[in-house]
């Protein structure tokens, strides 16, 4: 039979600090977001002091020393080379395998219950000897039930982690509707004013008043729970239609300067994920915002090109033009981002008979292999800030252990 498979990290963030700083096990740990802001990660410890997801560090920093809690800014650099290994080691096992953020994944595996469960085991074993994280992994017949039994696999301790979801009558009736993958606050709410309340209120509803009340997407999703898949693996093929690199400053910034530099810097960065992705973009754009706590400034430019390209030179040719528009009515910065639209692949690239552009494919990939192979030693733009994360907060972040051999860790014995 066939099944889906949940692989989730446990405390994703929190356990890649603790592969490298053994003195946090076992001990109350959050992660900050960008310039230090909110928590965006907790170890179960301190989900036990009642630490909500999202809290303001400012308004909880007095209850963090009270209560010993570990603060470290977000290293995310850290994070997304932990997650790259998780997944190659998940790849390990030959499954089809769609990763789905930077904690988890799916995979489609067939076989009975017992054989599932030892799977699992090995999967969870391997990944922990391999890497250092924790993972928990939920086996179901559609990728929403999956879902739900990667959560009984962490709350369960007689799972060890690993849970195979198959009576779900009974079950159902003690979960909540939201307690379902792609059920927010808003479905919630009005599910619940038409009284439904649980998994199993919603299961046995007519589908057809399910389609007229809300969407399709549900109609999919309750047949999803009932054990029917809907919602397939991907195939390789299928890429993102667009990318986003943006962060909140530590400050309010006027210097129109600075905020080019790091804008650009934000472009070079996306830029080479296009050509790691082999895809190139028809379109680019930017937005910046002011503090929302003084005044709520807000400027949005962008700009559709006559052709797919993912090399840098270009595409800061086209976007420079859109930046001389902030300058026309500039106010304080807080936040900024980069953003690309309407990705094509790079193999499907099709020319433009007027403008034929200087792309130097050559130069990008030349520059590309240096930067990967010297990291701290980047190939930049002149218009890039030679140190874009100055313009960050980062008060209390772990180091490179991973990615840069001046942040190695240092053993002493």
């Amino acid at each position: 039979m066939n099944y889906y498979a949940l692989i989730d990290c446990n405390n994703f963030f929190v356990s890649c600090e603790r592969i490298f700083n053994p003195k946090l096990v076992n001990k109350p740990v959050v992660i900050l977001s960008n310039n230090d802001g909110c928590v965006v990660a907790r170890s179960n410890e301190a989900k036990k002091l009642n630490i909500p997801m999202g809290a303001p560090f400012f308004k909880y920093e007095s209850y963090f020393f009270l209560h010993q809690v570990h603060v470290l800014s977000g290293n995310h650099a850290l994070y997304a080379d932990i997650s790259r290994r998780v997944f190659l080691t998940l790849e390990e096992f030959s499954y089809p395998i769609e990763i789905y953020s930077v904690d988890e994944a799916f995979i489609q595996i067939s076989g009975s219950i017992d054989s599932l469960v030892e799977i699992g085991k090995a999967i969870k074993e391997k990944i922990y000897q391999w890497v250092g994280i924790p993972v928990s992994i939920g086996f179901a017949k559609t990728k929403t039930l999956s879902k739900i039994a990667s959560e009984l696999a962490k709350k369960n301790s007689s799972s060890n982690g690993v849970y195979v979801l198959e009576e779900t009558t009974f079950l159902f009736k003690s979960l909540f509707i939201q307690d379902v993958w792609g059920i927010g606050k808003k479905y919630k709410e009005k599910l619940n004013s038409f009284g439904i309340i649980t998994i199993f209120d919603f299961i046995k509803e007519d589908p057809n008043w399910i389609k007229n009340a809300f969407n399709i997407l549900l109609v999919r999703t309750q047949l999803e729970l009932q054990g029917i898949p809907c919602i397939e693996i991907p195939n390789h093929e299928d890429y993102p239609k667009s990318m986003v690199h943006s962060r909140s400053l530590k400050k309010d910034y006027e210097d129109q300067k600075e905020i080019y530099s790091l804008l650009i810097s934000f472009l070079s960065k996306l830029s080479t994920k296009l050509r790691s992705k082999k895809l190139e973009t028809e379109g680019v754009g930017l937005f910046l915002y002011g503090n929302r706590f003084k005044d709520r400034s807000s400027f949005h430019a962008y700009r559709q090109l006559d052709f797919s390209t993912n090399t840098t030179s270009v595409l800061i040719q086209f976007f420079k033009p859109l930046f001389e528009k902030f300058k026309n009515d500039p106010f304080p910065v807080k936040r900024v981002g980069i953003y690309f639209f309407d990705l094509k692949l790079a193999t499907e690239k099709q020319l433009c008979l007027l403008k034929i552009p200087d792309e130097k494919k050559d130069l990008m990939k030349t520059i590309d292999a240096i930067n990967k192979k010297f990291p701290q030693s980047k190939l930049r733009y002149g218009s890039e800030a030679v140190d874009p994360y100055k313009m960050l907060s980062k008060k209390n972040s772990s180091s490179l252990y991973t990615t840069s051999f001046q942040e190695l860790l240092t053993i002493r014995i």
